[in-house]
């Protein structure tokens, strides 16, 4: 499960926390951290229910109720249903709370904490958000990922499983994800930004794998327009080199089937990567879609070795085949060469492996499962 705020109350910091009230509220999950001060002045009017985030533990100094105690209750009341999971306040103008915010809190199970003096509230935030950040990565750890992208079985669904209800992000209806791997992107570095980036933590999580980084993103509706404009959000505000248009994304699915997501937009990048065109959906990538899970198995790969070893030295003209679609012009002038020098190289390709009577339809067929099959493992 997603951290608690018993787990949270264990962080070194955090348990110097002094427990005033709401004991009963311990198990409310926590996802991030915040301040709040002048949110509570009614003269400000400023919107509560877009100030604080669900699940979040509100840290303040209670300055908003310096002139109007009565402010505290009120504040509290708007935290519970923003659906905070704590308050903790610190000492600067009250140390002890009016007994009917007290009452409230023990009565709703909303806990509220005293911060001690020599804390800052940034140490706060930063130690609250590393932890969540942690148990984030525990859950979508390399391991984890592997085994959603490579395995179908039972220990893998219940691995996206866990990690479907650990993970800081409170999946919606729907959910897919993007993978960007290119050699300047820093998944390190965007995940920095990406925790301290309060407005796309509700929608989007970011999962570091195999040198890229996955983008899942959350959603009511199953547009995957929508979906990609959250991915192109992400992209931009978190400064991460990439085109957004050319990103290979999974299909929509229900939040349920989780690990779908992740397996679908890697192949989505395999399948680009190994073709050497852009594929931007999983519907899209064709007989990608098979020969990418099998590409592993021994038939497979004994097809492909058996029939490329061969004709090694002709390797450049091969690639260009198929990444042509069969196309001996376009081979040609790929190559830089006449139609027919690419046409006696078939015939010589033939030659080599056995088969002299293949037409070329059945040669493509043939070099381009053996092909694909190769690029994919590499």
């Amino acid at each position: 499960m997603a951290l608690t705020l018993r787990d949270v109350s264990q962080l070194p910091k955090i348990q110097k926390f002094r427990l005033m009230a709401g004991e009963g509220g311990m198990d409310h999950v926590v996802t991030s951290a915040g301040i709040a001060d002048y949110e509570f002045v009614p003269e400000l009017g400023i919107d509560l229910s877009r100030s604080f985030e669900p699940d979040s533990l509100v840290i303040s100094s209670l300055l908003f109720a310096k002139d109007d105690p009565c402010l505290i209750i009120r504040a509290m009341e708007t935290l519970r249903s923003c659906g905070a999971a704590a308050l903790a306040y610190k000492p600067v103008l009250f140390r002890e709370l009016p007994h009917d915010a007290l009452e409230f809190a023990t009565k709703m199970g909303f806990p509220v904490f005293l911060i001690p003096e020599d804390l800052w509230f940034e140490d706060i935030i930063f130690e609250i958000m590393d932890a969540v950040r942690r148990d984030d990565g525990r859950h979508l750890s390399e391991n984890n990922i592997r085994s959603m992208i490579d395995d179908t079985s039972q220990m893998s669904q219940d691995i996206a499983l866990r990690a479907r209800k650990g993970i800081s992000l409170k999946l919606a209806a729907y959910c897919a994800s993007a993978y960007i791997r290119q050699n300047d992107v820093d998944p390190a570095r965007a995940l920095r930004a990406f925790y301290v980036s309060k407005h796309l933590r509700d929608k989007i999580l970011l999962a570091p794998y195999d040198g890229g980084i996955f983008v899942i993103t959350t959603s009511k509706r199953p547009d995957p327009q929508s979906h990609r404009l959250m991915v192109e959000e992400a992209v931009n505000a978190l400064a991460i080199p990439s085109d957004p248009a050319t990103i290979p994304m999974s299909d929509i699915h229900l939040a349920q089937d989780f690990g779908k997501i992740f397996r679908e937009s890697y192949h989505t990048w395999l399948a680009g990567a190994a073709s050497g065109r852009r594929i931007l959906n999983y519907t899209d990538s064709g007989i990608y879609r098979f020969l990418i899970p099998l590409s592993s198995e021994e038939p497979l790969r004994n097809f492909s070795d058996s029939l490329l070893d061969g004709v090694d030295s002709y390797e450049e003209t091969i690639s260009s085949y198929v990444r042509n679609g069969g196309d001996i012009s376009a081979t040609a002038i790929d190559l830089k060469v006449h139609p027919n020098t690419v046409r006696y190289r078939l015939a010589r390709i033939k030659e080599l492996t056995g088969d002299p009577d293949q037409t070329d339809h059945q040669l493509f067929r043939d070099l381009f499962i053996a092909y694909s099959v190769r690029e994919i493992n590499k």
